[in-house]
């Protein structure tokens, strides 16, 4: 199977957009979840449910910001 290019910030599967928390700049990266808290990767950020927060600062989700 070909590699698809990326973008500048890793953009992966059509529709699964990376976005930053604007208070620490962490990156939430859909290819890889956040495995630590319950989401398998592969899922979108507007899957998430709306208890998640930033596993680094403790941000709402809606303090983050497509990248």
């Amino acid at each position: 199977m070909p590699c698809r290019p990326r973008g500048r910030w890793g953009r992966g599967e059509e529709g699964m957009d990376s976005y930053r928390c604007t208070l620490c700049g962490y990156v939430y990266f859909p290819a890889i979840g956040d495995t630590d808290h319950g989401v398998k990767p592969g899922t979108a950020f507007d899957d998430l449910p709306e208890t998640w927060k930033c596993p680094r600062c403790g941000a709402p989700k809606s303090r983050f910001k497509k990248v």
